[in-house]
């Protein structure tokens, strides 16, 4: 992060103690009380999350948010993520009172004009995190990054803890661009990226299915409310495209970041066994997902390469541990998900919408 110099007063917390940032102090813990703190930082080189613990394990997290609104929202923009700890936190329908007072109603998902499969409905507006297949991991991405419209928070609620693996790991965006080489920048800047889905082939879920419609005027009427032209094949097949650029412009920081499903939608991002069963199965074209620069050509495989070697450089994992909650500013922060056994609850509430048309998208280094 560029700043010398971090001050975060932690008088909401019963604390007067002044934090300062450097090499050796990053804010990855934060106590709201005097006592020490028993275990190490999630990793003393990087500035995320934030670590709040709670004093005790009856402390309501609802009743801490109400009287705690104003740091959250300080520290959330500066670190992009915080995880509660110990907190008393009633289930996932208390889950949603949690994000509900520190930012306001949970919203719907925003991805069903791109085809994305909603997850399984638990409460409220609150999903399982994911459906994939615990033997194959989640590239990191932000939410929706490929929409007109996205959350502007992602959270997560550890309801059961998976027995080994698991983890949602997460990165800074902000730093994550600062790692991508000014060439391939220039080069997405100029065409931009291309998201192509397919509906209605071999095994690739059908557009009736995915839209919750049979309509094809109404399908065609979501799609371009969000930018996303439909291009009918036959009956049965639809193919789905837009372009967006690969930078935007956080609305409130003002700071530049990496914010594109390239990393988790290309083909050979995939785990190498799903991706040759999905290349003997269709052709390039007919992939039910996949993206390429703007212009339709090819993303080449140093690109995909140097794209995932900045995700690395920057990625923080932890445990979950059963109760734990994990707010992320969507746009500062992308997230993912390992590979896991065993039992694994984490559900999903998201909370605030930020529209593409609002922000700068071409930003120079």
């Amino acid at each position: 992060m560029k700043r010398a110099l971090l001050e975060v007063r932690l008088v909401e917390l019963g604390l007067d103690t002044v934090f300062h940032e450097h090499p050796e102090i990053r804010l990855n813990e934060v106590l709201p009380s005097s006592e020490p703190l028993a275990e190490s930082p999630v990793d003393s080189n990087k500035c995320l999350p934030i670590v709040v613990h709670a004093p005790s394990p009856c402390v309501s997290l609802l009743e801490w948010i109400e009287a705690n609104k104003t740091w959250i929202h300080r520290n959330l923009r500066i670190a992009g993520a915080l995880l509660f700890r110990g907190f008393l936190i009633e289930g996932p329908g208390g889950f949603e009172q949690c994000i509900e007072r520190a930012y306001g109603k949970a919203t719907d998902y925003p991805g069903l004009a791109h085809g994305v499969i909603l997850r399984q409905h638990i409460h409220g507006k609150i999903y399982t995190s994911t459906e994939y297949s615990p033997s194959f991991r989640i590239r990191l991405h932000n939410e929706c990054a490929f929409a007109n419209t996205w959350p502007a928070q992602i959270n997560f609620f550890c309801v059961e803890a998976p027995l080994a693996g698991g983890e949602t790991p997460i990165a800074d965006s902000r730093r994550v661009l600062q790692r991508i080489s000014q060439k391939t920048l220039d080069r997405f800047s100029k065409h931009g990226i291309r998201y192509v889905r397919n509906f209605g082939y071999g095994s690739s879920r059908s557009w009736e299915k995915t839209f919750g419609s049979n309509n094809k005027s109404e399908v065609e009427s979501i799609c371009r409310a969000d930018g996303v032209t439909c291009e009918w094949l036959d009956e049965s097949r639809l193919r789905t495209q837009s372009i967006r650029p690969p930078v935007v412009v956080h609305p409130i920081t003002g700071e530049a970041v990496w914010f594109n499903h390239i990393n988790s939608s290309h083909i050979l991002s995939l785990e190498p066994e799903l991706r040759e069963a999905l290349l003997r199965e269709f052709e390039k074209e007919d992939l039910p997902r996949n993206c390429y620069y703007g212009d339709g050509s090819e993303i080449e495989q140093t690109i995909l390469d140097e794209i995932q070697q900045a995700y690395d450089a920057e990625t923080v994992e932890f445990s979950w541990r059963t109760g734990d909650l994990l707010m992320l500013d969507n746009m500062l922060v992308a997230h993912g998900r390992n590979t896991f056994t065993g039992p694994r609850k984490i559900v999903v509430g998201m909370t605030g919408s930020i529209k593409r048309n609002e922000l700068r998208s071409v930003v120079a280094r």
